[in-house]
Formats: C-alpha cells, sequence, structure tokens
C-alpha cells in the first residue's frame, strides 16, 4: 500500500513538472518579505518573516482526505484560477490522479464530469477566488517544513510576541500616563493601566514589575508616596482641610463633621476616622482660635 502511494505521488509530481502546473501563488515575494517583515529565527536559522497585516495567498496544495468532496471542489477552483492559461485537460490529468489519490475511497468516488467543469468555469473567471491570508512567509527548506514543525515554530513566535505586544502596550500606557498626570495632577494606578493599555488586570499585573520603579517615583514625586491607599487617606485629608479653611473663609460660627461631610462630598465615617489626623486638628485649632477672637471682639463691641 505504501508503493503504491508512493508511486502516484511520483506520477502526480511527474505531471506537475510535464504541465508546469501552478499550485501556491502570493502576493508578495522574497525582497517584500524580508523589507517588511520581521525575521523569526529558530536557533539561528532563518524560518520565515511574519508580516502583521498578512499577505494574500492561494494554495492548491492538499493532505489526503478520503471522502472529501468539498476540498476536491476547492482545490480544483484554485488550479482553474491559477492556471488560466494552461489546457484545461493537463489541470484534469492532475486532478483525475489527485482525486483518485487523496480523495477516493472504497465507498465515494469524486464525480469527474464535476470537476473538469469547475476547472473550465474557473478559468474563465467565473468564481470569486478568496485568497487565505498568511502572517508567515517560509524561506529555505522550511518552505517544505512539513505542518506539524511549522505549527511548532509559529506557535513559539506568538507567544513570544504576546509577551513583547503585552510589554510594549504597558510602556506605552505608563508614559502617557505619566505625561498627563503631569498635566492633571492624576495618581497612576493599575486600573489605569488597564483602561489605557486595553489589557486585562490579570494581563497587566504580570508585566507592571518591570515599571514599578517609574511609576513609583513619579507617585511619590507628586502626592508623597506611592501607595494609592495613602493617597487616598492625604487626598480626603486635603478635602477635609480644604473645607474647613473655607469655613474660616465664611466665619461659619459651628463646624461640624456632619457639615464638612456634607461639604466635602465625603462620607460621614471617612470623616469621622480622619478628624484626628494631625493636619485635621491644625486647621480646627486656627478655627477655634479664629471663633474665640470673633466672640471676644463681638464682646467687646457689645
Amino acid at each position: 500500500m505504501i508503493y503504491l502511494i508512493f508511486v502516484a505521488m511520483r506520477d502526480i509530481n511527474e505531471i506537475l513538472n510535464k504541465h508546469k502546473i501552478i499550485l501556491y501563488k502570493c502576493d508578495i515575494d522574497d525582497d517584500i518579505a524580508s523589507s517588511e517583515g520581521e525575521p523569526v529565527v529558530v536557533n539561528e536559522d532563518l524560518t520565515s518573516y511574519y508580516l502583521e497585516d498578512g499577505f494574500d495567498c492561494y494554495n492548491a496544495y492538499t493532505n489526503v482526505s478520503r471522502g472529501n468532496y468539498r476540498l476536491a471542489h476547492r482545490v480544483s477552483i484554485i488550479i482553474g484560477f491559477l492556471n488560466p492559461e494552461k489546457k484545461t485537460e493537463d489541470l484534469f490529468e492532475y486532478m483525475d490522479m489527485l482525486c483518485e489519490t487523496k480523495y477516493d475511497n472504497d465507498d465515494f468516488k469524486i464525480n469527474r464530469s464535476h470537476i473538469l467543469n469547475v476547472l473550465k468555469n474557473s478559468q474563465e473567471g467565473l468564481y470569486d477566488v478568496t485568497p487565505e491570508i498568511k502572517k508567515y512567509y517560509w524561506v529555505g527548506e522550511y518552505k517544505y517544513a512539513n505542518r506539524s514543525k511549522k505549527s511548532s515554530i509559529i506557535l513559539n513566535h506568538s507567544n513570544n510576541n504576546r509577551v513583547k505586544r503585552t510589554f510594549n502596550a504597558v510602556e506605552r500606557a505608563v508614559a502617557l500616563l505619566i505625561e498627563e498626570g503631569n498635566e492633571s495632577n492624576t495618581f497612576i494606578t493599575i486600573k489605569d493601566i488597564v483602561e489605557v493599555s486595553g489589557l486585562s488586570k490579570p494581563t497587566v499585573h504580570k508585566a507592571i514589575g518591570l515599571f514599578k520603579e517609574d511609576i513609583n517615583n513619579y507617585n511619590t514625586v507628586k502626592f508623597q508616596t506611592s501607595n494609592y491607599t495613602e493617597f487616598v487617606k492625604l487626598s480626603n485629608i486635603g478635602s477635609i482641610v480644604g473645607v474647613i479653611e473655607k469655613f474660616i473663609e465664611e466665619m461659619e460660627m459651628k463646624v461640624t463633621q456632619r457639615k464638612v461631610a456634607n461639604r466635602s462630598r465625603l462620607h460621614y465615617n471617612t470623616v469621622n476616622n480622619l478628624w484626628f489626623e494631625e493636619e485635621v486638628q491644625s486647621v480646627l485649632d486656627r478655627y477655634n482660635k479664629q471663633r474665640r477672637e470673633f466672640k471676644k471682639n463681638k464682646g467687646c463691641t457689645t
């Protein structure tokens, strides 16, 4: 059986060479691939070029797929499309042998009349042939590597690319947030980086270590802390102090935690928990001093 398959494959190749039938075509060549693509190197061997936007490819190479009428139909369309100037009977000779070798089985034989009609119609441009979009342009011996080897190279490169894309996305997000933060005075958090980068929170968490020092330095310079919880506390204290200072300007006679909470739009419990912080007590001392002086002066005038 193996010997028969080998003989059949040899006959197929002879037909291909005799009629110079084209089975593969893409819209780029080696020069374009090398100038626009990213080299994919494995063990110092150049295997391919990776093109992010992809390129159009028409491929009529096929594996054994017994009883697969749809595949035989599709391959016939592509062969007719790629070889419009060839004699239809020459293309049919190839497809007849291909069907016998790869598609026919004991229970089902591909309709040869149908294959012949498909070839004719395709050569006349009656089919809308949609190309495959490929991203790897294989070079050298890797053009002929089996699917398993190519898949391994693609998977490895894809994983490396994913890491690189994640790094670049986080790097851009951090740089942008620092630039905008310097203008709008905002504390940088993981949530901000997730929103700007478009990455998931777990992904950002994995990559953020490389940028932690830059973020911490920025936050510390701007807000005297790199800890977000501490930053929130300091911000709330600043809001409370600002409201009390406003009350001092307005000569408010009775400042309470409830009034401060309402004016600052902070929760009452937040104001209560921070009421005895040094900065809050300091401004309250000023308020109480002003209040005593006001009462004293009021008493003198009466």
